[in-house]
C-alpha cells in the first residue's frame, strides 16, 4: 500500500453492492474518495433449473470450475438447498479463476485444485487441459453472460463441457449512480456487465468516458469497455483488488 499514492482522487466503484468492501477500504489508505456506485445487482438466472442439475449432477464430472465468488455463493445455496454440505463435491476436483474466488472457496471448506498464475479465461484453460485427458467432463458454473470462449478452448481439445449459468447481472438504475460517475473523474469496471449498466444509468457515458481515467480488470472487461465506446486508460492483467490498485498507482489516475 501507498499512503496518500491516490491523495484527492475521486474513484468510481461500479460492481455489486456489497462486493467493494475491501476496494474501497484501500482506496481510502492510498488517499482516494471512493465513489460506491453499484450499476448491477445479482440474480437468480433465467434457467434455474439448469443451475440446480449443475449441482445435483456435479460429482459426475472429473473438474468444476468457479468463475467468480457469486458463482461460489450460488452454488453452495442449492447444495444447502438440497440438504447437502461440501461433501456433494465428491471426488470433483475443483478450479478458481482468481485468488478471491478461491479464498470464497474456503470459506465453505474447499480448498481449489487449480488457481492460475494469471486469471483469465486462457490460463484456467491451459492449466485444465494440462490436468485433464481427452474425454474428461469438465463443469463451469458461472454467470448467465460468461464468455463462451472457455468452454470452446476446452472443447477443441477434446473435453467434454457443460456450462450452468449459476447467476445473472442486470442493470441496477439510481439517479445517484449517475451523479457520482459524473462527479468521479477515475471509473473502474470489473465486468462487460458493470459497462453495461453504467450505461443504462447514464446513456452518455462513453462520451464522458473521454474526459476520464477509465481502469478495467482484464482484457475481456476492457475489449468490452471499448466495443461501448468508452476510451480505456488502463488494463489490470490480474484480476484482483490488488492488481486494480496496482495500475492506479501505476498511471497516477492521471485525470482523477
Amino acid at each position: 500500500m501507498n499512503p496518500g499514492a491516490l491523495s484527492g482522487k475521486k474513484v468510481l466503484i461500479t460492481r455489486a453492492a456489497g462486493t467493494s468492501d475491501e476496494f474501497a477500504a484501500k482506496l481510502r489508505e492510498a488517499g482516494a474518495e471512493p465513489f460506491l456506485a453499484p450499476v448491477i445487482a445479482i440474480g437468480p438466472p433465467d434457467d434455474e433449473a439448469g443451475a440446480d442439475l449443475g449441482v445435483r449432477i456435479v460429482e459426475t464430472y472429473a473438474w468444476i470450475v468457479f468463475t467468480s465468488q457469486n458463482g461460489v455463493k450460488a452454488f453452495f445455496e442449492r447444495v444447502w438447498a438440497h440438504g447437502d454440505d461440501a461433501r456433494a463435491l465428491g471426488d470433483t476436483r475443483v478450479a478458481a479463476i482468481g485468488p478471491k474466488t478461491a479464498e470464497s472457496l474456503l470459506r465453505y471448506g474447499i480448498r481449489a485444485d487449480f488457481v492460475p498464475e494469471r486469471f483469465t479465461g486462457d490460463d484456467v484453460a491451459a492449466g485444465l487441459l494440462e490436468r485433464t485427458l481427452p474425454g474428461d467432463r469438465i463443469s463451469l458454473y458461472c454467470a448467465q453472460d460468461f464468455r463462451d470462449a472457455l468452454a470452446e478452448t476446452l472443447r477443441d481439445g477434446e473435453r467434454s463441457v457443460d456450462v450452468y449459468p449459476a447467476y445473472k447481472t442486470s442493470p441496477r438504475i439510481d439517479p445517484r449512480n449517475a451523479e457520482l460517475a459524473r462527479e468521479a473523474g477515475v471509473w473502474t469496471f470489473a465486468s462487460e456487465s458493470s459497462v453495461r449498466g453504467l450505461l443504462a444509468n447514464l446513456p452518455d457515458a462513453a462520451a464522458l468516458s473521454q474526459e476520464k481515467t477509465v481502469v478495467c480488470i482484464g482484457p475481456v472487461t476492457a475489449d468490452g469497455a471499448r466495443a461501448a465506446g468508452f476510451a480505456v486508460s488502463a488494463v489490470a492483467e490480474d484480476s484482483t483488488v490488488e492488481g486494480l490498485l496496482e495500475i492506479l498507482f501505476r498511471t497516477g489516475a492521471a485525470s482523477g
